[in-house]
């Protein structure tokens, strides 16, 4: 289903004109409907630019402007102020009737494994945040070790945690979804407290947490002073990054 819902939207952005390294921005929540966008506009050969709507209007501003972006997905729903600059934008919950009418089969595409995949901005804690640009043999590559070191199989629940935004979201969705693994979309609930995560760990029955540094000290820090606390016995690997 998923498969054939990203194919439709390919199918879709192929008639208004899309090719391979057209940066379309994409403007969602985390949610299926993100995933359907990611994998659509991949699938059209075009590359994409995670837009995360909670980060500050400011650097959304600067991002879309940086990148030029003519193309925007998104939601009725979302705030008008970043979209209002953006030629063309396509809102998946409304228009999706018109969307469902094209092919379920995979589309055609001449995207090479050379082409751009998507644009990643640095925070720039350094600075301006910098556009940093991935081509598809760079995503296949990174897919591909993935797996084998963290040796994935369908039977695996992966938690999406992190920000679209951020490049830990690659690690968690794409080798997540190529074994055939259930990609588990963390709901804003999940992280009220770590009690309340580590309820949902288990409810959810993860198998593979990706967390970043300062939550996994967090959680540390909670279960050494509280009795009983424990990870859930479901969780066979965590990965931790993104900072020392």
């Amino acid at each position: 289903q998923l498969n054939q819902r990203a194919n439709q939207l390919a199918q879709y952005l192929q008639t208004k004109g899309l090719k391979s390294e057209t940066l379309v921005g994409i403007y969602l929540h985390r949610s299926p409907t993100l995933i359907v966008a990611l994998l659509g506009v991949l699938k059209a050969g075009a590359a994409y630019l995670p837009l995360n709507p909670d980060l500050p209007q400011e650097r959304l501003e600067y991002m879309v402007e940086a990148s030029q972006i003519n193309w925007l997905l998104s939601s009725s729903q979302l705030s008008q102020h970043l979209i209002n600059c953006i030629p063309d934008i396509i809102y998946l919950d409304t228009e999706w009737l018109t969307i469902a009418q094209h092919s379920k089969q995979n589309p055609n595409s001449c995207t090479t494994s050379q082409h751009l995949a998507y644009v990643i901005y640095t925070s720039g804690s350094t600075g301006k945040p910098k556009g940093v640009l991935i081509e598809h043999q760079s995503v296949s590559n990174f897919i591909q070790a993935s797996i084998e070191n963290y040796e994935l199989t369908h039977t695996d629940r992966i938690l999406q945690f992190a920000s679209i935004s951020f490049d830990a979201a690659v690690e968690e969705i794409y080798p997540c979804l190529s074994v055939g693994s259930t990609l588990v979309l963390r709901p804003p609930a999940m992280l009220d407290s770590i009690p309340t995560f580590l309820d949902y760990c288990q409810d959810y029955c993860l198998t593979i947490l990706d967390l970043p540094t300062a939550f996994w000290h967090q959680l540390v820090d909670f279960l050494v002073v509280t009795p009983n606390a424990s990870i859930p016995p479901s969780i066979r690997l965590i990965i931790i990054g993104g900072e020392r």
